[in-house]
This record gives C-alpha cells, sequence and structure tokens, in this order.
C-alpha cells in the first residue's frame, strides 16, 4: 500500500504559502502528486464498494424487520426501519453489522427454519430420499 510523506506535502504547502518557488522540488512534487491522484482512485473503488454494501446491509435488515413487524407490531422496530429506509449516512458499517446480527436473531425467532422431521420416523425404515417428509 502507498503511503504519502506528509512531511513532504507540508513543505511543499509552506513554500508556497511562503512564494518560496525556488525550495521546491518539482520532480519530488510530480510523484507526490502521482501517489496522491493513485491513492484518491483506490480511495474512490474502496468507497463505492463501501457504500455497495452498506446499501445491502440496510435492504437486508429492513427486509428482516418489515417480516417481523408483519408478525407482531413494534414501535422500536418500525422506527428503525423507517430511519435505515432512509439513505443516512450517519448509520457506519460497524452499526449496520451490530443491527443485522439483531435483527437476523429476531427474524429466525419469528421464522425458524428447519429441516427436521414433520412426522414420526418409523424405526427401520429409510425416509431420508422422501423429501415430503421435511419441513421446507
Amino acid at each position: 500500500m502507498e503511503v504519502l510523506e506528509i512531511e513532504n506535502i507540508e513543505k511543499v504547502k509552506e513554500n508556497l504559502h511562503d512564494e518560496s518557488v525556488e525550495l521546491i522540488d518539482f520532480d519530488r512534487l510530480a510523484e507526490i502528486l502521482e501517489q496522491t491522484l493513485s491513492l484518491v482512485k483506490k480511495h474512490g473503488r474502496i468507497n463505492n464498494e463501501l457504500i455497495s454494501i452498506k446499501a445491502d446491509y440496510r435492504g437486508r435488515i429492513v427486509g428482516m424487520l418489515k417480516a417481523v413487524l408483519a408478525c407482531r407490531p413494534d414501535d422500536a422496530a418500525g422506527d428503525l426501519a423507517a430511519r435505515l429506509s432512509d439513505e443516512d449516512e450517519s448509520i457506519d458499517a460497524a452499526e449496520l453489522i451490530s443491527l443485522y446480527g439483531r435483527v437476523t436473531a429476531k427474524f429466525r425467532t419469528y421464522f425458524p427454519a428447519s429441516f427436521k422431521y414433520l412426522a414420526y420416523r418409523p424405526a427401520g425404515k429409510d425416509i431420508s430420499k422422501k423429501w415430503m417428509e421435511y419441513k421446507i
């Protein structure tokens, strides 16, 4: 990963501010600008990925909250769903991950998924191939 040399940038900035152009190493300045451009592009890609991941998390959480609200009205869940439906950038990734875990647990309480036998399994009979015996 590229790292900018902050001291060199500050030195160039001070020289420009003091109008001491003769003290600026323009070759080094060009290198710094190239590094900066590379990092800005990388930052843009990472930022776009983060926006996409956060939007996906929001959508998943809101979907689960809507399903939970259909089972049992809950003002707190409704408020959270409304807050997440907005494009509120104050919700950071760590909070979304935490919310996802909590909402998933609540969702699974209302909508448990299992592949247990629905009917009593008679001794000696192999019903593992009968898909109708499973809860889907």
